[in-house]
Protein backbone atom coordinates (compact mmCIF):
# COMPACT_ATOMS: atom_id res chain seq x y z
CA UNK A 1 0.00 0.00 0.00
CA UNK A 2 1.36 3.51 -1.15
CA UNK A 3 0.76 6.90 0.75
CA UNK A 4 0.69 8.42 -2.49
CA UNK A 5 -0.57 6.06 -4.75
CA UNK A 6 -0.54 9.04 -7.40
CA UNK A 7 3.47 8.80 -7.97
CA UNK A 8 3.48 5.26 -7.80
CA UNK A 9 6.06 2.72 -5.96
CA UNK A 10 8.98 4.64 -4.52
CA UNK A 11 12.62 3.98 -6.83
CA UNK A 12 16.14 4.06 -6.00
CA UNK A 13 16.43 6.87 -8.44
CA UNK A 14 13.71 8.59 -7.49
CA UNK A 15 15.03 8.43 -3.12
CA UNK A 16 18.41 9.40 -4.84
CA UNK A 17 17.20 12.36 -6.09
CA UNK A 18 15.70 13.87 -3.67
CA UNK A 19 18.51 13.15 -1.43
CA UNK A 20 21.00 14.82 -3.57
CA UNK A 21 18.30 17.98 -3.84
CA UNK A 22 18.19 18.35 0.37
CA UNK A 23 21.71 18.02 -0.03
CA UNK A 24 22.15 20.74 -2.37
CA UNK A 25 19.70 22.52 -0.22
CA UNK A 26 21.33 22.29 2.95
CA UNK A 27 25.30 23.21 1.54
CA UNK A 28 23.72 26.20 -0.29
CA UNK A 29 24.46 28.77 2.27
CA UNK A 30 28.03 26.81 3.37
CA UNK A 31 31.38 27.70 2.12
CA UNK A 32 33.44 24.92 1.20
CA UNK A 33 36.73 26.74 2.06
CA UNK A 34 36.26 27.62 5.29
CA UNK A 35 35.41 32.08 6.06
CA UNK A 36 36.51 34.27 3.88
CA UNK A 37 38.88 34.98 6.30
CA UNK A 38 39.72 39.03 7.70
CA UNK A 39 37.48 41.66 7.69
CA UNK A 40 39.60 44.06 5.27
CA UNK A 41 38.44 46.96 7.15
CA UNK A 42 40.30 45.61 9.90
CA UNK A 43 43.90 46.67 7.96
CA UNK A 44 42.52 49.93 7.62
CA UNK A 45 41.89 50.39 11.01
CA UNK A 46 44.78 49.03 12.56
CA UNK A 47 46.61 51.64 10.12
CA UNK A 48 44.62 54.46 12.09
CA UNK A 49 45.79 53.37 15.18
CA UNK A 50 49.35 53.20 13.48
CA UNK A 51 48.47 56.74 12.67
CA UNK A 52 47.60 57.96 15.65
CA UNK A 53 49.94 56.65 17.51
CA UNK A 54 52.59 58.42 15.14
CA UNK A 55 50.85 61.97 15.47
CA UNK A 56 51.27 61.28 19.13
CA UNK A 57 54.99 60.93 18.91
CA UNK A 58 55.54 63.66 16.20
CA UNK A 59 53.44 65.87 18.60
CA UNK A 60 55.52 64.77 21.88
CA UNK A 61 59.08 65.18 19.82
CA UNK A 62 57.98 68.41 18.27
CA UNK A 63 55.66 70.46 21.11
CA UNK A 64 55.30 74.08 18.39
CA UNK A 65 53.36 71.37 15.94
CA UNK A 66 51.36 70.04 18.95
CA UNK A 67 48.07 72.27 18.25
CA UNK A 68 48.36 71.32 14.30
CA UNK A 69 48.77 67.93 15.02
CA UNK A 70 45.63 67.66 17.47
CA UNK A 71 42.67 68.22 14.42
CA UNK A 72 44.98 65.32 12.57
CA UNK A 73 45.01 63.03 15.85
CA UNK A 74 40.92 63.49 16.19
CA UNK A 75 40.21 62.85 12.73
CA UNK A 76 42.28 59.31 12.78
CA UNK A 77 41.49 58.31 16.00
CA UNK A 78 37.19 58.58 14.65
CA UNK A 79 38.21 57.11 11.68
CA UNK A 80 39.40 54.15 13.72
CA UNK A 81 36.42 54.25 15.76
CA UNK A 82 33.83 54.27 12.76
CA UNK A 83 35.88 51.26 10.98
CA UNK A 84 35.88 49.64 14.43
CA UNK A 85 31.93 49.94 14.74
CA UNK A 86 31.32 48.89 11.44
CA UNK A 87 33.54 45.64 11.27
CA UNK A 88 31.61 45.20 15.10
CA UNK A 89 28.23 45.63 13.00
CA UNK A 90 29.07 43.32 10.21
CA UNK A 91 29.97 40.29 12.22
CA UNK A 92 27.36 40.70 14.86
CA UNK A 93 30.01 41.63 17.58
CA UNK A 94 29.66 43.72 20.61
CA UNK A 95 32.84 43.27 21.88
CA UNK A 96 35.95 45.36 19.81
CA UNK A 97 36.80 42.94 17.51
CA UNK A 98 40.67 42.22 17.26
CA UNK A 99 42.62 44.38 14.63
CA UNK A 100 45.85 42.70 15.63
CA UNK A 101 49.77 44.25 16.34
CA UNK A 102 48.60 48.00 14.87
CA UNK A 103 51.89 48.60 12.54
CA UNK A 104 55.08 49.65 13.77
CA UNK A 105 55.63 53.21 13.58
CA UNK A 106 59.17 54.25 12.67
CA UNK A 107 60.56 56.52 14.85
CA UNK A 108 60.54 60.38 14.88
CA UNK A 109 63.31 62.10 13.52
CA UNK A 110 64.60 65.13 15.26
CA UNK A 111 64.34 67.37 12.07
CA UNK A 112 60.88 69.23 12.39
CA UNK A 113 60.21 68.73 8.67
CA UNK A 114 61.50 65.53 8.29
CA UNK A 115 59.01 64.27 10.51
CA UNK A 116 56.26 66.12 8.81
CA UNK A 117 57.34 64.26 5.98
CA UNK A 118 57.16 60.55 8.09
CA UNK A 119 53.54 61.73 9.05
CA UNK A 120 52.43 62.88 5.46
CA UNK A 121 54.18 59.84 4.01
CA UNK A 122 51.53 57.92 6.36
CA UNK A 123 48.87 59.47 5.74
CA UNK A 124 48.90 58.89 1.73
CA UNK A 125 49.57 55.52 2.70
CA UNK A 126 46.45 55.60 4.35
CA UNK A 127 44.68 57.19 1.66
CA UNK A 128 46.00 54.72 -0.86
CA UNK A 129 44.89 51.81 1.23
CA UNK A 130 41.28 52.68 1.45
CA UNK A 131 41.08 54.39 -2.17
CA UNK A 132 42.36 50.81 -3.14
CA UNK A 133 39.73 49.13 -0.53
CA UNK A 134 36.82 51.00 -1.91
CA UNK A 135 36.63 49.81 -5.47
CA UNK A 136 36.14 46.22 -3.51
CA UNK A 137 33.85 46.42 -1.14
CA UNK A 138 30.07 46.51 -0.76
CA UNK A 139 28.21 49.57 -1.89
CA UNK A 140 27.13 50.19 1.88
CA UNK A 141 31.00 50.43 3.15
CA UNK A 142 32.56 52.01 -0.24
CA UNK A 143 30.74 55.34 1.45
CA UNK A 144 32.85 54.83 4.72
CA UNK A 145 35.95 53.64 3.08
CA UNK A 146 35.62 56.26 0.59
CA UNK A 147 35.20 59.09 3.06
CA UNK A 148 38.35 57.70 5.09
CA UNK A 149 40.67 58.08 1.83
CA UNK A 150 39.12 61.70 0.90
CA UNK A 151 39.83 62.49 4.78
CA UNK A 152 43.13 61.54 4.65
CA UNK A 153 43.97 63.65 1.51
CA UNK A 154 42.61 66.42 3.10
CA UNK A 155 44.59 65.41 6.16
CA UNK A 156 47.91 65.62 4.13
CA UNK A 157 46.92 69.22 2.79
CA UNK A 158 46.89 70.61 5.96
CA UNK A 159 50.32 69.17 6.73
CA UNK A 160 51.63 70.71 3.49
Amino acid sequence: MTVFPQFGEPTRRGFLTICALGTTVALTGCDPFGDEGPDPLLGMSSRAQGDVRLVKDVAAAHPTLSAKLSDIRQAREKHELALTEEVRRANGRTDRPSTGPAPSVAPVPPDQAAALSLLIDALKSSEKQAADLAASVPAYRAGLVGSIAASCAALREVLA
